[in-house]
């Protein structure tokens, strides 16, 4: 007993220092623009009013009748960034004397001229009014503070762009006591992306500038490849056993680690979301864990029950899908004949159980024969890599079967299908965190299966497909705030996002948008998804666990290996585009 509280304290402490760094790589793993207003303004492109005060605190002041601008060109925004300014509106010229305004004003590329502004208003009766405006042809206010009380004369403003956000969140605090904090209702996406360039405002003013700062994230750090890294290192933290070359994936039940469980083994599907994350992830390290599971689960595992669709090991049409993969994988990796004999065996198995022409054909999800469903897309793909045409046939004729049943007006699948048609089809709009009528795993699946027989057969009308499904997703498949919903299946979702990433968004005429997507849902469950002791929730735009979690509450937990596997494969997949 002694031992294994120190090795669980070892444990801990391993959970502890990966937590810090990836805490520290969120915020270290910037690029930092600072400019303290030292030097002379040749960096900043601003009109004859605006001049720097030197001495040992300079400033950058204008002096301004009307609205006057200076603008840096050369610091550039990301999809997340953080603007902070310091200033001090010193002498009110405004209505007589009584107020006069200063602020922040971001500018679209290559046209310096604004497109956000944020506007702090002193007035000389000790009020202040704060204003945050966007510019989409026609000016329209999404912030005001009302005049709030206070003799305040300096300010401290911060503007900033969350990752994967589709709004701004705007604090402003005062040398007063002032205290201003508000995040705006959504801003265009088509503003947001526009924005290239920071500005500094002044308006019926004298206004001394101290400071201004830009944050983003870092194309030269490798951002995502750090944060994926990271994130990987979390799940090895608490779902490896052993070391790389001689160690495992923990066995786990209903995807958590225990003492005694059910089967000692683990469930086989599991361990598969783990090592899927490790062949994204790639690396020397990674090749050399997925051989130190294979020769583990090998030896655990009979033939027969690796290749026997139905059963506890394979009970369902989804879970036989994952499992052949992970075989295919292993071979992949290893080499090893027994691994494609028996991912052979296991994808043979399930069509002869399976497949008929019920409901004009396709594979019942299970034994009940209740529905057919768009988990089979597993299935069909392990099936796809396979050197036996008439596996290939059937696979085919169960992609068909999808793109011709559950296929919907608005471009995504239906989930399931049953002998009264798709279910839900009475409700398509159905489609939130912990519940939908589609599935975003199964709609990726579907988009790297045109994608592979557009490569295939140079046929457009695959491409066009694939551009369909990636654009419904878009659509549709999101939180509101830019990032990918995990709607139906936590334990699942992320599955394909590597081919995703990989197969999908590489193709001719694919939008800038689908990449950014991914990439904003990545940094998204990097800062929000994450515990503080390493595990990932399904809320990929947080919380990541707790009682406003609706995953948490419905059951599918951070702590789980597979709810943790599939948000960091998301993370793993993002890195695969690069920063952009």
């Amino acid at each position: 007993m002694e031992s294994r509280r120190v090795a669980d304290g070892g444990r801990r402490a391993r959970v502890a220092v990966v937590g810090v760094m990836l805490a520290a790589s969120l915020a270290a793993l910037a690029a930092d623009h600072h400019d303290d207003f030292g030097a002379a303004t040749a960096s900043w492109s601003a009109g004859a009013q605006w001049h720097v005060v030197p001495g040992a605190a300079p400033r950058l002041v204008v002096d301004a009748a009307a609205d006057s601008f200076a603008w840096r060109t050369d610091w550039p925004l990301r999809h997340t960034w953080s603007v902070t300014v310091d200033m001090t509106i010193a002498e009110l010229k405004g209505n007589h004397g009584s107020t006069g305004a200063a602020g922040v004003a971001l500018s679209a590329a290559g046209n310096p001229g604004p497109k956000i502004l944020v506007t702090v208003t002193r007035h000389a009766s000790n009020m202040t009014l704060i204003e945050l405006q966007y510019s989409d042809g026609d000016w329209r206010r999404l912030l005001s503070s009302g005049w709030l009380p206070g003799a305040d004369r300096d300010y401290k403003l911060r503007l900033e762009r969350r990752a994967g956000d589709d709004f701004l969140h705007l604090a402003v605090s005062g040398d007063q006591g002032l205290s201003y904090e508000s995040d705006t209702p959504p801003v265009p996406r088509k503003v947001l992306e526009s924005l290239a360039a920071v500005g500094l405002r002044g308006n019926a003013a004298r206004v001394a500038f101290a400071s201004a700062a830009l944050t983003t994230p870092n194309p030269e750090s490798a951002w995502y490849g750090r944060i994926a890294n990271l994130a990987a290192g979390d799940l090895l933290v608490h779902f490896w056993t052993g070391d790389a070359a001689t160690g495992y994936v923990a066995p786990t039940w209903n995807g958590y680690r225990a003492a005694q469980l059910p089967d000692p083994r683990g469930a086989l599907w599991d361990r598969g979301t783990l090592l899927r994350v490790l062949d994204n992830l790639g690396g020397e390290d990674s090749r050399q864990r997925i051989a130190a599971d294979w020769k583990h689960t090998k030896a655990v595992y009979t033939a027969a029950e690796f290749g026997t669709a139905g059963t506890s090991v394979n009970p369902a049409c989804d879970d036989c899908g994952w499992n052949a993969l992970t075989l295919l994988l292993y071979h992949r990796v290893t080499g090893d004949p027994d691994a494609l004999a028996d991912a052979h065996a296991l994808v043979t198995s399930a069509f002869d159980r399976w497949q008929d022409e019920q409901l004009g054909g396709g594979l019942w999800y299970s034994n009940e024969r209740k529905h057919k469903s768009l988990y089979q897309v597993g299935l069909v793909l392990a099936a796809l890599d396979l050197d036996d045409a008439a596996l290939r046939a059937r696979a085919l004729s169960c992609y068909d079967w999808m793109e011709t049943h559950l296929l919907r007006p608005d471009g995504l699948y239906w989930c399931d299908c049953g002998a009264d048609g798709p279910v839900g089809a009475n409700r398509p709009n159905d489609i939130h965190e912990a519940g939908s009528v589609t599935f975003l795993a199964g709609n990726m699946g579907m988009g790297v299966l045109h994608a592979r027989r557009y490569r295939a057969t140079h046929d457009d009308t695959y491409l066009k497909r694939a551009q369909r499904t990636a654009d419904a997703v878009l659509a549709h498949l999101t939180d509101g705030h830019g990032v990918l919903l995990d709607e139906r299946d936590a334990w699942a979702n992320g599955t394909f996002a590597g081919e995703w990433a990989r197969e999908v968004l590489t193709l001719p005429g694919m939008s800038e948008a689908h990449r950014d997507l991914l990439r904003d849902t990545a940094a998204a469950i990097a800062a929000r998804a994450r515990t503080a002791d390493g595990y990932y929730g399904g809320c990929w735009n947080g919380p990541a666990d707790g009682p406003a979690s609706v995953w948490s509450r419905g059951g599918s937990r951070p702590g789980q290996l597979m709810t943790s596997a599939n948000a960091v494969n998301v993370v793993v997949a993002a890195a695969a585009l690069g920063d952009g």
